[in-house]
C-alpha cells in the first residue's frame, strides 16, 4: 500500500502538520521574491505576455509561470535571461531559472 504525501495511512494528517509542512517548502526570501515579481511581472515581461502570464511559485532557484498561450511560454522560457536581467536591476532576487506551465483558459 502506497502513503500520500497528506495521508498517513492511520488516518487524516493534522492540519496544522499539513500547514508547517507547505510553508517550511516556502522560504521567506522566495516568497518576498515571488511577491516583487507579481509586483512588477507588467513592467518585466510587457503589458501584452503580462496578461497571458503570472508568475505561481519560485521554488529551487526556479520561477514557476503560468501561461495561457504556447507562444508566449516559448517566448518567456528565450527571454528570460533579459527578464532576469531587468528584474535584478530593479532590485529583485530573480530565480536562475524558468518553467513555464502552459494553461489555456
Amino acid at each position: 500500500m502506497t502513503k500520500r504525501g497528506w495521508y498517513s495511512g492511520d488516518g487524516p494528517t493534522a492540519i496544522s502538520t499539513s500547514l508547517s509542512r507547505i510553508l517550511g517548502r516556502i522560504t521567506q526570501s522566495s516568497a518576498k521574491t515571488l511577491t516583487e515579481l507579481i509586483d512588477q511581472w507588467p513592467t518585466l515581461v510587457g503589458e501584452e505576455v503580462s496578461t497571458v502570464s503570472s508568475p505561481i511559485k519560485v521554488e529551487s532557484d526556479t520561477l514557476t509561470v503560468r501561461c495561457d498561450r504556447a507562444d508566449y511560454a516559448t517566448h518567456l522560457k528565450v527571454s528570460w535571461p533579459q527578464i532576469r536581467a531587468a528584474a535584478t536591476a530593479q532590485g529583485i532576487d530573480a530565480p536562475s531559472g524558468i518553467s513555464v506551465v502552459l494553461r489555456p483558459r
